[in-house]
């Protein structure tokens, strides 16, 4: 009934949308405020979300297999707030409703708030987790409730869906979902930081590793427009002679 190569073919628009979404963050969003990108990151996770069911897997006029659910994985282990997870789960949820008002849209729905509202859990639980252990746990366990929810909730026959489908889905899954975490983590460390040093470089002075003038004007900038809101500004000068000493 569902082969992996469709499900390959589904995390295939995932990730596209998460490689844009990365060079995105890397342009313009480095130096961004926190409600900046959290509101685009749940744009983009409800996006990426209705983009899956767009492409996923149309077993009839109502029925869609696809990794909706994934999305919500992503809020799980990069979100902060817990309130935004259920968000994401939210909007996902509503853009399976955009597809036809049925029962397997509503049993949709519910799913992919119960995926969240476990996300919500389990953020809770492994607040103190060494992150590999959160990624492990997180994709095993939200994987897991999405199957028995559209087991026990969706329109298949319960049997059906864990004999013929889950063997091959929950695999395939479990395995694109690790994938897809993977890349967003390289995409979110490793770039932003490597962004983070080079601009860091470019601000200071080799020598004595102070701010240099660019720096300065950057940041007099941001305090004379009121960008930096009421935050104390401090400005001191010193003269130094002969700095290189004898």
């Amino acid at each position: 009934m569902v082969n992996i190569k469709e499900f390959v073919m589904n995390a295939s628009v995932l990730m596209a949308i998460i490689t844009m979404g990365g060079l995105v963050y890397k342009q313009f969003l480095v130096n961004a405020g926190p409600r900046l990108k959290n509101s685009l990151l749940t744009a983009m996770l409800v996006f990426s979300g209705w983009a899956s069911m767009f492409f996923g897997i149309h077993l009839d006029d109502h029925v869609i297999f696809d990794l909706r659910f994934v999305p919500t994985i992503i809020a799980v282990l990069f979100m902060w707030k817990k309130e935004l997870i259920l968000l994401a789960g939210l909007g996902i949820g509503l853009a399976r409703l955009s597809f036809g008002v049925n029962e397997a849209a509503l049993s949709g729905f519910w799913t992919v708030m119960a995926v969240s509202a476990a996300g919500v859990i389990l953020r809770t639980v492994f607040s103190n987790w060494a992150p590999v252990k959160q990624v492990i746990w997180t994709v095993l366990a939200l994987n897991s409730v999405n199957v028995l929810f559209i087991a026990f909730l969706g329109v298949i026959p319960a049997r059906t869906y864990l004999v013929e489908i889950t063997p091959i889905a929950l695999l395939t899954s479990i395995l694109l979902s690790f994938l897809i975490v993977w890349m967003i983590n390289d995409l979110l460390r490793r770039e932003f930081l490597s962004k983070q040093h080079l601009l860091e470089s470019a601000r200071r002075d080799p020598l004595t590793k102070l701010y240099n003038r660019g720096a300065f004007m950057a940041y007099f900038q941001q305090f004379s427009t009121g960008k930096r809101g009421k935050k104390p500004f401090v400005l001191v000068f010193i003269d130094i002679d002969h700095l290189a000493g004898k």
